[in-house]
């Protein structure tokens, strides 16, 4: 499999931070260009209602971004519900600074350079929607007309960033009509969940006739749930127990969405990102002296590379290259059959406390946890995220006893977790992958925050660490 980056998010957050930082120099210059014109905290306050409104609109998901027009409107509402916002904030504040001639000069200024710099990025934003690296994989189940008619509906709206991989059913004789159009039979009902364990997938649309087929549909859709993934339905809804449903939809078909856990708000995912690439991005800048004084102590007291790259399952199972500062001898990976017997951990992971691989910098760098920085270069990418279960090296994946354990991939893989501030390598394999279902299950920005607290003691006093 080819590592599948997400460009689109990429793009989003690129957007994001363009929104908070141009405009900010031309309501600087419409204030009348002196640092007197307005408080700081009209700024402040201005830039979060509007980014708030922003989200809240979403212009930020692909399907809104269809029509430049209907776009054009939303913006322009976005921002006229910030500025009345800050305008309602000023009252208290006394604020004598708004007023008029402000709020005109500022509100053009302001929605004209949101406007402009997506006329110039909506190519870019093209490119990535219809590329393979962008879009998400869905599976569709079933191969009736419904099924067919549905596909269609995606490969026709490439700006809703999906990609059909495929479609699952038992051979009948309507099924050539799929090859027919142009898409391939990947797998039958019964190889189903081998499917989903060996490829990349992200979605799966249910499109058998529920009438006939309620048993079979509960099924697949229990499987994707156990798997971490989200499943969408073409009619009716059926009961799940507690898994959570969401009502959406794309033109005349009504979808429901089964999330495999509970569903995580569009905007508390977009803040998640934008908060993942700034401090990433800020953190490589502030400790750049750290990497090049690490970097010369690993080439002074050993043979081999500086970086030690490795493949890891991140969302979805998407394959990506992992980067670290290199711990361990050159061969270190070709040695670990000789000491696999030696494992503490248990189940698929590898952990031993003193193992002879490990060079003496090497140590000290686990010791400290300096050896998982360069990680940010992978956060920054978005790969990985700040805080998310910990990405495991492919072999590991592949040895997975139990379904649901996968489930972990439904969400971005993090530098930090619990599992990495309740005790790291002295947790049992089982209790580490509970604590990844917690996790989960429990998310909130709020929950990152607390995580990236504690992490700070945890790395200071290197529990767990080996």
């Amino acid at each position: 499999m080819q590592n599948n980056t997400n460009s689109h998010s990429f793009f989003v957050t690129v957007c994001k931070l363009f929104d908070v930082l141009a405009p900010a120099f031309l309501l600087w210059f419409a204030a009348g260009r002196t640092a007197q014109s307005a408080p700081l905290v009209v700024y402040v306050s201005f830039f979060a209602l509007w980014h708030i409104s922003l989200l809240g609109t979403g212009l930020y998901r692909l399907a809104t971004q269809r029509s430049p027009l209907l776009y054009s409107i939303r913006v322009t509402a976005s921002v006229i519900v910030a500025f009345a916002a800050v305008n309602l904030l000023a009252i208290p504040l006394r604020l004598s600074h708004i007023s008029a001639i402000w709020n005109l000069r500022s509100w053009l200024l302001a929605s004209l350079i949101i406007l402009a710099s997506r006329i110039l990025l909506f190519p870019v934003l093209h490119r990535f929607g219809t590329g393979a690296g962008a879009r998400r994989n869905v599976l569709v189940v079933g191969t009736n007309q419904r099924a067919l008619a549905y596909a269609h509906l995606l490969r026709n709206r490439p700006e809703l960033g999906f990609n059909v991989v495929g479609f699952v059913d038992q051979g009948w004789a309507g099924s050539h009509a799929v090859q027919a159009a142009g898409f391939r039979v990947v797998t039958d009902l019964d190889s189903f969940l081998d499917y989903l364990r060996r490829n990349v997938v992200d979605e799966v649309i249910i499109c058998l006739p529920l009438q006939s087929q309620y048993a079979r549909a509960l099924e697949v859709a229990a499987i994707s749930a156990e798997q971490g993934i989200a499943t969408r339905i073409l009619g009716n809804v059926f009961d799940l127990g507690t898994r959570v449903t969401k009502r959406e939809f794309f033109d005349s078909p009504e979808l429901i969405t089964i999330a495999p856990a509970p569903r995580t708000p569009h905007m508390g995912v977009s803040v998640k990102r934008v908060f993942d690439f700034t401090v990433s991005l800020l953190l490589l800048i502030v400790i750049a002296p750290v990497f090049a004084l690490t970097a010369l102590a690993i080439r002074l007291t050993s043979k081999g590379p500086v970086f030690f790259k490795q493949e890891r399952l991140g969302l979805n199972k998407r394959p990506f290259r992992m980067i670290k500062f290199r711990t361990m001898q050159p061969d270190a990976e070709a040695r670990q059959k000789e000491i696999e017997q030696l494992n503490e951990t248990g189940g698929p992971a590898f952990k031993l406390r003193n193992d002879p691989r490990i060079t003496r910098v090497g140590a000290i760098l686990r010791k400290l946890s300096i050896d998982e920085l360069p990680q940010l270069i992978n956060v920054l990418a978005g790969q990985m995220s700040l805080v998310g279960p910990r990405p495991l090296p492919v072999r590991d994946c592949e040895k997975f006893s139990e379904d649901w354990q996968r489930r972990r991939f439904s969400v971005r893989p993090g530098i930090s977790c619990l599992w990495q501030v309740s005790g790291r390598s002295t947790i049992a394999f089982q209790q580490w992958m509970e604590l990844d279902m917690e996790y989960i299950d429990r998310w909130s920005f709020w929950l990152d925050l607390n995580i990236l607290a504690r992490t700070i003691p945890a790395v200071l006093t290197g529990q767990g660490a080996y």
